[in-house]
Order: C-alpha cells, then structure tokens, then sequence
C-alpha cells in the first residue's frame, strides 16, 4: 500500500513509523523506518531508526522525523 501510494501520489521518497508485527511490510517499503526495538531485529530496512529510550515513543517519532526531513521543510 504504501509503494501504491506513493506511486500515485508522486512520491519519492518515504518514512513510516509502526510499533507491531502488522507494520512490518510497511517498515521495510519505507525509504527510512521507525520503531522500537522490539522489532528492531525483525527489519531489514538500512535506514532504520530504533526507539530504545524510557520516553513516550510519539515523541521519539517527531525527533527522529525533524532529523530526517531537510532543513526548511
């Protein structure tokens, strides 16, 4: 679904964001993927972002997010 939507939509480039097995097809079609490290070593995905800390992991996701996006955006 999501290669579908960005091909639809004229996107180039991906990040997706999933906390539970159902999200795993997802984290890998992503360009860069974000998730806790219990799935950690279930993606193969190289630009993988791995929540490890003791905070909320919405706000691991917004953090991570600002990093990856360009300045500007």
């Amino acid at each position: 679904a999501l290669k579908r939507f960005s091909a639809r939509e004229g996107i180039s480039w991906s990040v997706a964001a999933g906390d539970s097995i159902p999200d795993l097809p997802m984290l890998e079609a992503a360009d860069a993927a974000i998730l806790p490290s219990g799935l950690s070593h279930m993606v193969m995905n190289p630009r993988k972002r791995v929540f490890r800390g003791s905070y909320c992991f919405s706000d691991f996701i917004c953090d991570e997010l600002s990093d990856l996006l360009p300045t500007g955006t």
